[in-house]
């Protein structure tokens, strides 16, 4: 498991936000028992962890790495700002790398599946698959 400084665009990760961070323990459980490996998840803790909402009066490597990502996102930017809000108020924000390669779709959607499932019995919200073009969300069960 990573506890990782900021957060960046997670390609090819399952992300979802824990307003209780007690929940950790428990989400991190489901996933050892879906057989993910610990080096493949990213946990970010609390206020402070990351940043990423753009403040135009600094231009360090976050602000420019969220700036980047709003000029080829669009209005899906606004994801990251969902999780900086989530850490700001003290949540944990969990992304795990999806294993399953894209060219076997099949397997990769019982993947997704799995994951969201995993998260949400957690109580994991705003639950999403960030894959390199494309934000698919994975809240609504069956999916």
């Amino acid at each position: 498991m990573n506890d990782d400084d900021a957060l960046t665009y997670p390609t090819d990760q399952v992300v979802g936000v824990l307003d209780d961070p007690s929940a950790l323990d428990g989400l991190l459980d489901r996933l050892g028992r879906a057989d993910v490996s610990a080096d493949r998840t990213t946990v970010l803790r609390g206020a402070g962890d990351a940043d990423l909402a753009p403040d135009p009066s600094e231009g360090g490597p976050v602000t420019r790495i969220v700036r980047a990502a709003q000029k080829v996102l669009g209005d899906e930017a606004e994801r990251l700002n969902v999780l900086d809000e989530a850490l700001e108020a003290g949540g944990v924000v969990v992304g795990v790398e999806v294993a399953t390669p894209d060219d076997d779709e099949d397997a990769r959607d019982r993947e997704l599946a799995d994951l969201a499932a995993a998260f949400r019995s957690s109580g994991a919200r705003d639950v999403a698959f960030y894959g390199e073009y494309q934000i698919q969300q994975l809240d609504a069960a069956g999916t």
